[in-house]
């Protein structure tokens, strides 16, 4: 049977007996798990929300993308988050890097075409939820996604004008959600935006490595988040692996299904285990 020798070592590793337990890892160490509403939000049309620009690159490259005609509902996260947050809590992390959606919130890019209060909203119940089950949320600030409008009327990121824009918005989430929100990454994977989308219009994976050779080597690391918390829509992959902690079934209501992974995570790296299933 074929074997992928990179997975190969990293299973090899995490299985053997010198791997860390959570309680060799440094007091404070963050265990997470993550995610991008542009994978796992859903109601595309729905809550005020203005398209985006893979809204945009989805429709006009279908034969490109795996998985198109479940990109606009995806896991529907949007309308299942309290159920989510309680997956997260089971699993035992105690912090979520997700992100938030410019064009959920600003529908046009731009504060002179209209805050959307219902998107405000929604990240503010996300947020809360988070906080009442003792998860921490890290929040991304773009991830891959911005509104169409400004790829429309500018070009995107090619226009140096997107910035006033940029710097708008992300005030306006430091504003608003600052009081609860404390750890903030301005842009998810620049490198990708710039080489992937702009150069080659491809998307670029990247291998997840365990955190404990780098604090055994003297890195001062101080958490980890696990990629990713849910079936996430990757791109021209789609849906086509498992690329979540939880799996979700869309053969039966999107129910999500905790995998081998998260009973691993659970069991190694949490205070306590739990049956997950």
């Amino acid at each position: 049977m074929a074997t992928n020798n990179t997975y190969d070592s990293i299973l090899k590793f995490i299985n053997s007996p010198s791997f860390s337990s959570r309680g060799s890892f440094p007091n404070g160490f963050l265990f997470g798990a993550g995610s991008s509403a542009l994978q796992i939000e859903g109601a595309q049309h729905e809550g005020g929300r203005g398209l985006c620009i893979w809204d945009d690159i989805i429709e006009y490259k279908k034969g490109v993308y795996l998985d198109v005609d479940k990109f606009s509902k995806k896991i529907e996260h949007y309308k299942r988050y309290k159920e989510d947050v309680q997956l997260l809590k089971k699993l035992g992390v105690n912090s979520y890097r997700m992100s938030i959606s410019w064009n959920r919130v600003m529908p046009n890019g731009t504060l002179e075409g209209g805050i959307n209060q219902e998107g405000i909203n929604f990240y503010n119940n996300l947020i809360n939820e988070l906080l009442k089950n003792g998860i921490e949320p890290f929040v991304t600030i773009m991830h891959f996604d911005y509104p169409l409008a400004l790829q429309q009327k500018l070009g995107g990121f090619l226009n140096h004008s997107i910035v006033t824009h940029f710097k708008d918005f992300s005030e306006l989430l430091f504003k608003t959600y600052g009081d609860r929100v404390k750890h903030w990454t301005t842009i998810n994977e620049g490198e990708v935006t710039v080489v992937f989308q702009y150069m080659h219009n491809s998307d670029n994976m990247f291998v997840e490595a365990c955190p404990t050779k780098a604090i055994d080597a003297g890195v001062n690391v101080r958490g980890y988040f696990a990629w990713a918390a849910f079936d996430t829509f990757e791109f021209q992959a789609g849906y086509s692996r498992n690329w979540g902690l939880y799996h979700v079934d869309f053969n039966d209501s999107l129910k999500r299904i905790p995998t081998e992974a998260a009973n691993w995570y659970n069991k190694n790296l949490t205070d306590e285990f739990s049956n997950l299933n």
